[in-house]
């Protein structure tokens, strides 16, 4: 890994480059870039549109819709999809560390990080990773687009080619 070789090579940033080699191969992170990957996938081609030139507002709402609606059946599914999820990072954690996916150790009084009462890895990787980042993602589509739509359509009217509709 080109991480293992700085830390032994470079000596100047060997300290970082030890410090980021192993946070990539915890568990937490793991999960998370497979996480990220199964959300953006959703969301990069909403983002190419919104940066095309030629969208319109009125597009881009019914398209938000339409990725909101995708976010919110992998929500109510999440068991089901979480577990897609959880063997694909279990696959990578094995092909790349040799290791499996370990929730962190949970204590009874805990204050910097959630602590849920689960009974497998998986459980504890889908309550502290997976629903919290669906549930934000949905709520700042909801917050960027959706509350402010009648506002969004609204612009259409001050365009020429609309003025006359």
């Amino acid at each position: 890994m080109a991480l293992e070789e700085i830390a032994q090579r470079t000596w100047t940033i060997s300290s970082t480059a030890s410090t980021l080699h192993s946070a990539s191969q915890k568990s937490e992170f793991l999960v998370s870039i497979v996480v990220c990957e199964k959300l953006f996938s959703l969301t990069i081609p909403l983002s190419i549109f919104l940066q095309n030139k030629s969208s319109d507002l009125v597009s881009a709402v019914k398209y938000t819709n339409e990725v909101l609606s995708s976010l919110r059946q992998m929500r109510e599914t999440a068991n089901d999809t979480f577990t897609e999820i959880f063997q694909v990072a279990s696959k990578f954690s094995a092909n790349l560390f040799d290791t499996e996916l370990q929730a962190p150790r949970v204590t009874s009084r805990q204050k910097s990080r959630a602590n849920p009462q689960t009974t497998s890895n998986e459980e504890y990787f889908r309550v502290t990773t997976f629903i919290p980042c669906v549930d934000t993602l949905i709520q700042n589509l909801t917050d960027r687009f959706i509350k402010n739509e009648y506002i969004l359509s609204n612009f259409k009217l001050l365009l020429p080619g609309y003025a006359c509709e």
